[in-house]
């Protein structure tokens, strides 16, 4: 083999292993390409956890950190409450703030249960299944955190979303046993008062049939 079919051959080989990457490497995590908006969306809708690639090249993401995010949204999605975390490096200019982004975010994915955004200038938290004052709450708590370690930011909050879900949830279920019990009590009531009423008209009318008080005959 010649120079020039070696060197042929080295090009091909070398175009394959290209499009190989290009094929297995997900478009948003390709090193040194800045996520966009559509890529955050698009992965989040396919995992419930994303780390932009720029992130990964800074020290406030570390080896390790996409396993132990998986297995905190696996262990909350257990517990009954569908958690997604995406760590980002920045939020986009048309929302108000990183609240805003997360129901921007969730609403357009149209997803149930608990999104969390982290970026090193705070953290945005969105959800249907928690009120606007225990979502500002948990972000107050763990917002400090998030400036310095996204993880340890996302986990602390992923810990305090879902007793606070769970403990709505539960406080639901009581309510609907309780609207329940009380449906069925006054539902037997009106029944009672119903029969009742009936048995009282009917005796009512039967009294006052002609025939129902014979008089006494005269001698």
């Amino acid at each position: 083999m010649n120079v020039v079919s070696t060197a042929r051959l080295l090009a091909v080989l070398a175009a394959i292993a290209a499009a190989v990457w290009l094929v297995a490497t997900p478009p948003a995590v390709h090193a040194g390409k800045r996520a966009t908006n559509a890529d955050v969306a698009q992965q989040l809708s396919l995992s419930d956890v994303y780390i932009a690639p720029e992130m990964h090249s800074r020290p406030y993401v570390h080896a390790g950190d996409a396993q132990r995010l998986t297995q905190a949204t696996t262990d909350s999605a257990h517990r009954g409450v569908p958690m997604k975390v995406g760590i980002i490096s920045h939020y986009p200019r048309t929302v108000h703030s990183p609240t805003d982004a997360a129901d921007k975010l969730r609403n357009y994915m149209d997803f149930s249960g608990v999104l969390i955004l982290v970026t090193p200038s705070g953290i945005g938290i969105s959800s249907d299944q928690l009120s606007g004052k225990d979502i500002a709450a948990i972000e107050r708590a763990v917002g400090p955190r998030c400036k310095v370690e996204a993880t340890d930011c996302a986990i602390s909050a992923i810990h305090r979303a879902v007793p606070r879900v769970l403990a709505i949830q539960a406080e639901a279920n009581r309510n609907a046993g309780v609207f329940w019990v009380v449906s069925v009590g006054l539902f037997g009531l009106v029944v009672l008062v119903l029969v009742l009423w009936t048995r009282r008209k009917r005796a009512a009318i039967v009294s006052s049939a002609p025939g129902a008080h014979p008089t006494p005959s005269g001698r």
